[in-house]
């Protein structure tokens, strides 16, 4: 069970998030450059209407831009479009989230929308808005975090507490079903991993956070991370630990959709 006013939640973790979005980064950088090349064959090299679902802090806005006559920035996070404005000043922004879309019933040719799904507790209704903003023909290029993703994290945490602290990501199967819920004319699904590495787990858990990823669908605290559990917590994760540093995992699924 999600806990009251999730999207509130979702939409101040990520204002907290804002300022340092860009420093921590690396993931979602590399998530969407693969996500686009997933998405080449099924776009035009210079489409319409785009809009952007998560935007963020207009991280990919440039590569977005020249590839579109029309761009739309939405992201749930007023201090994140915040950032987005300072760097695009002559753009459209608009405060919104996946479960309902401020845009009109097939407006847009392209929908883009890097990591944000996982934050959605309604896949079917975020793949419901999707298909209806969409015109005929038009195309959806979105991705998922997958369970696998933080593995050590999670198994690590399970040593120290029984408590939450990472987020159950749907499974496949939930996802494909959600999108097979309607007729789209064709449907490609692609799988990446990235492992990124770090010296330390301040490091690690900074990383998490700055990106906003931290934050846990629970329906209590977990408690606020003592010295002792942070050391505890350390000391389980250098079981993980390679010559590169400890792992941080990402499991992604590239959902290329054609209405």
């Amino acid at each position: 069970m999600k806990p009251l006013n999730f999207d509130k939640a979702v939409a101040q973790h990520f204002d907290r998030a804002a300022i340092s979005y860009t420093q921590h980064d690396e993931i979602q950088r590399r998530a969407a450059h693969d996500l686009l090349a997933c998405a080449k064959p099924a776009i035009p090299q210079h489409t319409g209407t785009l809009v952007d679902i998560g935007c963020g802090p207009a991280a990919e806005t440039a590569t977005l831009l020249s590839r579109c006559q029309y761009y739309m920035g939405i992201d749930i996070s007023p201090a994140m479009l915040v950032q987005a404005r300072r760097l695009y000043p002559g753009l459209n922004w608009a405060h919104g989230h996946w479960a309902e879309l401020p845009l009109a019933s097939a407006s847009t040719d392209w929908a883009f929308a890097n990591l944000s799904l996982q934050w959605v507790d309604d896949l079917s209704c975020a793949f419901n808005e999707v298909y209806r903003i969409l015109k005929p023909g038009g195309v959806a290029t979105v991705n998922t975090l997958l369970p696998g993703t933080f593995s050590s994290l999670k198994e690590s945490w399970a040593r120290v507490d029984r408590r939450p602290h990472i987020n159950q990501f749907s499974l496949l199967t939930d996802v494909v079903s959600a999108v097979k819920k309607h007729a789209w004319s064709s449907a490609g699904f692609h799988g990446y991993s990235y492992t990124q590495y770090f010296n330390n787990l301040r490091e690690l858990l900074g990383s998490i956070k700055g990106v906003g990823a931290s934050l846990v669908k629970r329906e209590s605290s977990s408690g606020l991370m003592t010295r002792s559990k942070l050391q505890n917590l350390e000391k389980s994760y250098e079981i993980f630990r390679q010559s590169q540093g400890l792992p941080l995992e990402w499991q992604i699924i590239n959902i290329v959709l054609v209405k």
